[in-house]
């Protein structure tokens, strides 16, 4: 009989995450997008609430109520009508069916409608405004994470080189062919090799945690990884296209629109308490010895009905209404100019921005140049160095060069991502990009 014995094994991987998909798990994440959408619900609410004033109002009561007293030998019973005799207690009910219906109201019921719906649309925005700002942090951290990758990458690189650097010196000082000179020189160079490996290493740690944090998962022991972005920018808008689209889009200027309106609006129903009210009600009751009867008697033969139309003015109300439209209207422009103050400082931001990612698609290229020119340089270097024909110094100075012009290409492609994700998020475009 042969044993058998089958060992699993389990592979343990990190899930490895698209720019796209982080965005995804931290919309999924962010309590502050979920309590976005509780106010959101609650916004909604306000608008059905709002039809109140509109719709008619409906009642229906019943009661009934048992008097005890000493006995008395000739009683009366209101709700039958009947006289009792040698009576101690008397039993009454009533029940009545009520409408109540507004007619008129200078406006207000139909302003208050106008105003719960802009106050939704305000909240809509301010939830488009939290979305915004979450997906931009999800692409700051994760390009920053790209960046600190590939920076202690380069250190990693120059590390091997000045290690290697440092041999070749230390075999050629052992041979009395190089100075000591050179050897302390390699030997510093080394050191500031291994210092920005240990910085650099110490910068993907605190990338990979504000990663995390803009994710939602900076409670979760989930480890992961992200893929590398290999698009390139995107075309910039001319200013004046982009000025436009912050007007259009832009979730906070968005949300100041309908504030204005919402100023104006309440202006409206200011001005409405100055006008007649008008309402329409109406009534029918019933009443007997047990609520029951009184239900009946409030349809059939017994009722009693009533109808009334009711026409409320307001002759005098101490300058509170003229008060209240006063400060409503300077509301509206006080919601005005901080709109205009608002575009002011977003348009000097649009032209920042624009400038900037302007300057990147120049600098870019032009760094990917410095750093070929660099390498050829250092290769010329290391091969003239060991002819004898070069000093040590123009080597290390070599190496540096190429170490300074790697690092500047890493950090102005991925910061010219960080930028192109703030343009989008000013331009209010970015959650829109996140949806398609």
């Amino acid at each position: 009989m042969k044993l058998i014995i089958f060992i699993a094994i389990s592979f343990c991987y990190a899930q490895n995450y698209s720019l796209e998909q982080a965005v995804e798990v931290a919309l999924q994440n962010k309590e502050a997008l979920k309590a976005s959408a509780l106010e959101l619900n609650a916004s909604k609410q306000d608008i059905r609430s709002s039809y109140s004033g509109i719709l008619p109002s409906v009642r229906i009561t019943g009661s009934t109520t048992e008097s005890t007293f000493p006995e008395q030998a000739i009683g009366f019973n209101q709700s039958s009508g009947e006289i009792l005799n040698n009576v101690s207690s008397i039993t009454s009910a009533s029940s009545s069916f009520s409408i109540t219906q507004n007619i008129y109201d200078g406006g207000i019921w139909w302003n208050n409608i106008r105003l719960a719906k802009n106050n939704f649309r305000i909240t809509e925005q301010f939830d488009r405004q939290i979305k915004t700002n979450i997906i931009r942090n999800v692409h700051f951290a994760y390009f920053n994470y790209l960046k600190a990758i590939q920076l202690l990458d380069v250190s990693r690189s120059n590390l091997m080189s000045s290690q290697q650097q440092l041999t070749l010196v230390q075999q050629q000082y052992d041979l009395g062919s190089a100075k000591k000179t050179d050897l302390l020189k390699a030997e510093v160079r080394f050191g500031q090799a291994r210092i920005d490996v240990i910085t650099n290493d110490a910068s993907v740690k605190s990338a990979y945690r504000n990663l995390k944090n803009a994710m939602g998962l900076i409670n979760s022991d989930q480890d992961f990884t992200i893929e590398e972005v290999e698009k390139p920018l995107e075309l910039i808008p001319e200013f004046e296209t982009g000025f436009e689209l912050v007007q259009k889009f832009n979730p906070s200027v968005k949300a100041k629109q309908y504030q204005i309106m919402s100023a104006k609006l309440n202006t409206k129903l200011a001005r409405g308490s100055r006008l007649p009210v008008i309402s329409l009600s109406a009534s029918s009751s019933g009443a007997d010895e047990n609520l029951g009867d009184a239900i009946s008697n409030s349809y059939g033969d017994k009722q009693r009905t009533n109808a009334s139309l009711s026409i409320s003015i307001p002759i005098y109300t101490g300058n509170s209404i003229s008060s209240r439209i006063q400060k409503a209207k300077i509301n509206v422009d006080k919601q005005e100019s901080e709109y205009l103050t608002q575009l002011e400082d977003l348009s000097v931001q649009l032209e920042d921005y624009l400038d900037q990612l302007n300057n990147y698609i120049e600098v870019i290229p032009i760094n990917e140049t410095v750093l070929e020119s660099a390498e050829e340089d250092l290769k010329l270097s290391q091969v003239r160095y060991s002819q004898g024909s070069t000093t040590i110094l123009e080597v290390l100075n070599a190496q540096v060069s190429v170490v300074q012009a790697r690092s500047s290409l890493v950090r102005s492609k991925y910061d010219a991502f960080i930028q192109q994700a703030n343009l989008k998020a000013l331009l209010g475009t970015l959650d829109s990009e996140q949806n398609n």
